[in-house]
């Protein structure tokens, strides 16, 4: 990194560059935004970093699980349509008429 002041070999020697420096950069409101640490914030950030990573891993694991699940619910739903539809439902009862008839 280039500091800016005059007659520093930093400006036009790549090898004489100050540092190192550690910076976070990220969206925020839909703006790229950086911010420069010291080595102590670099190392919370580099922890944090990695914490987050490892969280999506598992929420991303959690929903391969999820979905799973729903699909093997839904396919024993279809299970009990089909045998439903297979069985035709129960048969009703004959209507039987009695032998005597009224006369009118």
């Amino acid at each position: 990194m280039k500091c800016g002041k005059d007659g520093c070999a930093c400006g036009s020697d790549r090898d004489a560059r100050h540092g190192p420096y550690y910076s976070i950069t990220r969206a925020i409101g839909g703006e790229t935004q950086s911010r420069l640490l010291n080595p102590a914030q670099a190392e919370v950030a580099r922890r944090q970093i990695e914490a987050a990573h490892q969280f999506r891993d598992d929420l991303e694991e959690y929903w391969q699980v999820c979905e799973k699940l729903a699909d093997e619910e839904l396919d024993g739903a279809i299970a009990q349509t089909a045998g439903a539809v297979k069985k035709k439902g129960s048969k009703r009862p004959l209507n039987r008429q009695s032998a005597m008839r009224s006369s009118a």
